[in-house]
Order: structure tokens, then C-alpha cells, then sequence
């Protein structure tokens, strides 16, 4: 079969407010050299974002030097198509020309003062690469911050991996956890291609709902949870396999302190340095938009077809090679 069609992507997106952790930590940046022909520099760093008192969510971003660059401006017309500019990666910098921004990553880590000598974000538009180098000299541990970005799902040794990557990170006015107005910013979006939803045994009220993530160029499995029988229901009733849905919720982490299971023999407590701390997480299933549901642009056997190769995966951004390494902390 000829590649005629190219396949429609589930995309997802993510935002958070609230305090940096983990920069101190050693493993926060990294540099190394990829794999392969042309080998290049890799910058990644990876903290943490704590969006409550017991909510503790972890972001990343990663880039290397590429052969081209992308900038883009705005439609001269209503509904029109954004202008792209292809630039070769050593003249990132130098490229000037009235209203074009580079397709990369919104920084706003320091403060200026405008026109009106008001202290306001001194915004950098950069490359990933450019960015990953900016926020580890600007980032501290205490700071306040929002982040947007979108969420990357890959495999790696039969493990289902996702990663919060930044797309934009801006100081915020400073979060108070205990301040009477609190709301946890902790939220994300996602389209999938529905495929079942089955009741966990092991709690009351909780679901497994299963949804394949449409990539650049594979489809992953992948696993949400909804702790809502009503919300549940409603899923099983309305969603038949394949339904490309929109569903949304909160993202959940939590540190667990695990301590091996010992019966008293006579030998004493269990040994404290025993004990582990494990990093749970989450995405809540909160509710669907019933607005996109959609059974025409998935069935098995278009699946099956573009797992063959019969056909094309759509356009999508770079993922990150990263193993899911979340800190135990």
C-alpha cells in the first residue's frame, strides 16, 4: 500500500505552579555525547516541581545541536498559514528579521524593569538546547514557578515511560501552601485512542483506563487511572475501542516511605536503613471533553496498517531518549 495517509497524533499537554527542588542535586544536569554517526552534545536537566504539601511533580528538558533551526511568524492574514524559516544552526543567534520567533522554549527566570520602571519576567525565546544551558544558570531550589509543556510517552525494556517536558517556565508570584486562596496548579490534557477500561481490585473505586498514544513514528499502550465510579461508567457506556476522546485530570505524585514486612522473632526492630523511599505517580482521570470524541480517525486496522509500515506516522516534535529516572527522595 502506498504511503498516502499520514496518522493524526494524540497529543498532550501539562501545567504546574509551584516551588523548585532538586537543583542542588548532582544528577540535576547532565551532559553527554549521543550515540550514533554524528555524534553531538546532549544537554538535559530534571527537577522537581512541589505543587502542595504532598504533591511533588518531576519536569525535564533535554536537546541537542541540530542542522537547521526554526523560526515562525504570524499569518499576515486572519486564518492564514504562519511563515517557517528554515536558518542553519550557527546563525540562531544572529537571525533578525520583524516578527519572527524561534520555535523553541519561553523562559522567564529574571527579572527587568519596563518602560514604567514596573519590575516584570525578562522573557527569553530560545532553542531547547539554548534553553536547557539558560535555566541551569538561572534555576534555584525555593523558586516559585509556572510551567507549561507537553508529555512525551516512549518504552524502554517493556516499561511505559512518560516525561513532562517544559515548554515554557516564568517566575510567579511567590506559592504559599498554607495561604487561605491555595489552588494546586496541577493539571494536564491528553487525546487518546480509547482502548479499555478495566476496575482495579486492589482499592475501592479505582479504574484503569488503557488509551494508545499516537507518536512521530509509534503507537504506545499507556496507563491512566480514574478513582471515580460514576466518571467510569460513563467511560464504559460511551467509549467504544479506538474512540480518539480528549480526557483531562491532575497529576499525582507522592513520596512513599516502604519498609520491608518483618514479624517480631525476638531479633529487635526492623533495620531502619532498610527502609526505601518510593516515588508514586499518577494521572488522575478526572473527566472527558464529550465534544471530541471521535470514532472515524482510529480502528484496529488502521493501527494495524501503520504498525505494518503501509502508511505514515504524522509530524511531531523531538522525544527525549531519558529513561524514566525519577529520584527517590
Amino acid at each position: 500500500m502506498a504511503k498516502t495517509e499520514k496518522l493524526l497524533q494524540t497529543r498532550g499537554s501539562f501545567q504546574v505552579k509551584g516551588i523548585v527542588s532538586g537543583v542542588s542535586r548532582n544528577d540535576y544536569y547532565s551532559e553527554k555525547m549521543t550515540r550514533s554517526d554524528n555524534p553531538r552534545l546532549r544537554k538535559s536537566i530534571k527537577f522537581a516541581i512541589q505543587t502542595s504539601p504532598d504533591n511533588k511533580v518531576f519536569v525535564s528538558l533535554a536537546a541537542q545541536p541540530q542542522d537547521k533551526v526554526y523560526f515562525n511568524k504570524r499569518a499576515e492574514e486572519k486564518g492564514g498559514t504562519p511563515i517557517t524559516r528554515a536558518i542553519d544552526w550557527d546563525k540562531r543567534d544572529s537571525f533578525k528579521e520583524d516578527g519572527f520567533r524561534i520555535i523553541g522554549v519561553n523562559i522567564g527566570l529574571i527579572k527587568k524593569l519596563d518602560k514604567d520602571g514596573k519590575e516584570i519576567n525578562d522573557i527569553q525565546n530560545l532553542h531547547p538546547y539554548d534553553a536547557v544551558g539558560y535555566i541551569n544558570e538561572h534555576l534555584a531550589d525555593g523558586m516559585s514557578v509556572f510551567i507549561r509543556g507537553r508529555i512525551e510517552y516512549s518504552r524502554y525494556e517493556d516499561k511505559n515511560i512518560k516525561q513532562y517536558v517544559i515548554d515554557q517556565i516564568s517566575l510567579c508570584k511567590p506559592v504559599d501552601f498554607e495561604a487561605g486562596d491555595f489552588t494546586e496548579v496541577a493539571n494536564w490534557e491528553q487525546y487518546i485512542a480509547f482502548r479499555a477500561i478495566e476496575k482495579d481490585e486492589s482499592e475501592d473505586n479505582k479504574f484503569v483506563l488503557t488509551g494508545s498514544i499516537v507518536n512521530y513514528n509509534n503507537i504506545v499502550e499507556t496507563d491512566f487511572i480514574i478513582r471515580n465510579s460514576k466518571i467510569a461508567q460513563v467511560f464504559k457506556k460511551n467509549l467504544k475501542p479506538f474512540t480518539r476522546v480528549k480526557i483531562f485530570g491532575n497529576l499525582i505524585g507522592k513520596i512513599q516511605e516502604v519498609v520491608a514486612d518483618e514479624e517480631d522473632d525476638g531479633w529487635g526492630e526492623p533495620n531502619p536503613m532498610q527502609a526505601t523511599n518510593g516515588y508514586y505517580k499518577e494521572m488522575l482521570v478526572t473527566g472527558a471533553d464529550k465534544t471530541s470524541l471521535d470514532t472515524e480517525v482510529y480502528s484496529e486496522d488502521i493501527f494495524d496498517e501503520f504498525l505494518r509500515g503501509d502508511k505514515e506516522f504524522g509530524d511531531n516534535t523531538d522525544s527525549s531518549d531519558d529513561e524514566d529516572d525519577d529520584w527517590s527522595v
